[in-house]
């Protein structure tokens, strides 16, 4: 991050004022992965800072113009969010295999940042390569502007897959507590997974990890559940570790957590046995049903319909998990015991 001195400049003829309307805007670029592996895609954080220290000037919409640029070891795909949703605050001007030009849409509020993701794809296995980011400007840049910091570099490298293929990556809530599910389908010298947290996609924190099971070419499932998330956005994703030390991240996995909205769900009776209740304080935002057994095998699903009574009666005795799906895109677990 590029550092700011400010300096006042005392003559006898009188002295140097600041422009009352500059606007300093700076850009940095940082890679998100040790590495990209071929033919997977990778994320390049870029994050642009309205650093003026002239409070309350914001730079303005259609004024910011990002360019950036990487190696031809890797390809340019998209730009998106940092919870992996489309893209927000930018549009994309222009995109090639090997450079990417955006314009943001809002202003830049005085000392704030926008952050989002350059997601690249892996061609042809390399030691590190140059990204270079250069922020320019439609039309005249801005007042006072330091050109400066309008200049970012970081590097990305290359390698071949890791033995750990990770074909399924999911996160639920479970009552008040955040249940991960994922799946490989081949591992080779695989060590674990260290299972990380964060509440804004860009500071992370290990909640702890799950051995692998190291030699492997059967599909193999893993869970963890984090207990004690956060009121609001949650960020979840792996560390896939192998013997050798060397890793990869999982793509990024969010789930919201709304205190009020979780108490207002409930299920009963529980055990059930033939009619299980659903008393949802918004039944009408309810899209769907899922029901899965303790494999993560999922065994029934329905569509929302004018009744919160699901028939449970032809299911063998056991542990399960419903799914309720609701029309915002966010899915709500219960845990149910099933007796006959």
């Amino acid at each position: 991050m590029k550092k700011i001195l400010l300096a006042c400049a005392v003559f006898t003829v009188g002295f140097w004022v600041p422009d009352a309307n500059a606007q300093d805007v700076d850009i940095n670029i940082l890679r998100d992965t040790a590495a990209v592996e071929i033919g997977l895609p990778g994320n390049i954080l870029v994050t642009i800072c309205n650093v003026d220290p002239n409070e309350g000037l914001e730079a303005p919409a259609n004024k910011l113009r990002p360019l950036i640029s990487v190696s031809p070891i890797v390809e340019i795909i998209g730009a998106v969010n940092l919870d992996n949703s489309p893209l927000t605050n930018w549009k994309i001007v222009s995109q090639d295999a090997e450079s990417i030009m955006l314009l943001n849409t809002v202003p830049l509020p005085n000392a704030e940042c926008f952050s989002f993701y350059v997601v690249v794809k892996g061609k042809t296995e390399s030691d590190t390569k140059v990204v270079t980011a250069t922020l320019g400007f439609q039309g005249p840049q801005t007042p006072g502007n330091l050109t400066g910091n309008d200049n970012s570099t970081t590097g990305v490298k290359v390698r071949p897959p890791l033995p750990v293929t990770l074909v399924s990556f999911a996160a639920v809530r479970e009552g008040q507590a955040s249940m991960l599910r994922w799946s490989t389908s081949e591992e080779v010298n695989s060590d674990y997974f260290e299972v990380q947290h964060s509440t804004d996609a860009k500071k992370w924190a290990k909640l702890g990890e799950v051995r692998s099971h190291g030699e492997s070419r059967a599909l193999r499932h893993y869970s963890f559940t984090h207990e004690n998330p956060a009121a609001g956005d949650n960020f979840y994703r792996l560390k896939m570790v192998d013997i050798d030390e060397t890793f990869a991240y999982s793509r990024i996995r969010r789930l919201g957590f709304d205190a009020a909205h979780m108490l207002s769900v409930t299920t009963f009776p529980n055990p059930v046995s033939d009619e299980l209740v659903i008393d949802h304080h918004d039944w009408a935002s309810v899209t769907g049903l899922s029901l899965f057994d303790k494999s993560g095998k999922k065994i029934a699903s329905q569509a929302q319909t004018a009744s919160n009574v699901l028939d449970v009666s032809s299911f063998s005795s056991g542990a399960y998990v419903l799914q309720i799906a609701h029309k915002d895109g966010s899915v709500l677990s219960r845990k149910i015991l099933i007796v006959h």
